[in-house]
């Protein structure tokens, strides 16, 4: 009787057991394909920018990167008193920065182009995570500095 009971566990641990395992590589094999990778649905968004607003952004597999601001400090940026600076590794080191080469108006909109400056990083198709530094003096304040997450799909 003892032994049909302990035949009865090894039998149940092992179907169960088996079937967690097939589970397990499944789940990963969805992964290394990146079926399961949230980056590969998320649209073309930036997460962070507060008074200087994100409008839009693209990236091409020639290792362009554009972003569209909206100033909304209220007041003008003078010529070359607004920086963005471009992290396409996520390494932590700026890989480019743009300027903005003319005053820059309240509640105008702004293009900063950074061009083959994320080519090791961007392939056609691909998700891809950038991070985006921003340094501005609106007026004749303060300086500020703002940072925000760019993700979307390369463009081919």
């Amino acid at each position: 009787m003892m032994n049909r009971r302990g035949q009865s566990a090894v039998e149940y641990l092992t179907t169960y057991g088996l079937a967690l395992v097939a589970i397990v590589i499944i789940v990963g094999a969805l992964f290394a394909l990146g079926i399961l990778n949230p980056l590969s649905y998320q649209t073309d968004t930036c997460r962070g920018f507060v008074k200087l607003q994100y409008r839009d952004h693209g990236a091409s597999s020639n290792g362009d990167f554009s972003l569209t601001l909206r100033n909304g400090s209220g007041k003008t940026i003078a010529a070359q008193a607004a920086k963005v600076s471009i992290d396409c590794d996520l390494d932590g080191v700026p890989d480019a920065d743009a300027n903005n080469s003319t005053a820059w108006g309240a509640s105008r909109e702004k293009d900063y182009t950074f061009t083959a400056s994320c080519t090791s990083t961007f392939s056609a198709n691909d998700p891809y995570e950038v991070d985006l530094n921003l340094t501005y003096t609106p007026g004749s304040g303060f300086t500020k500095t703002e940072s925000a997450t760019c993700v979307g799909t390369v463009t081919p």
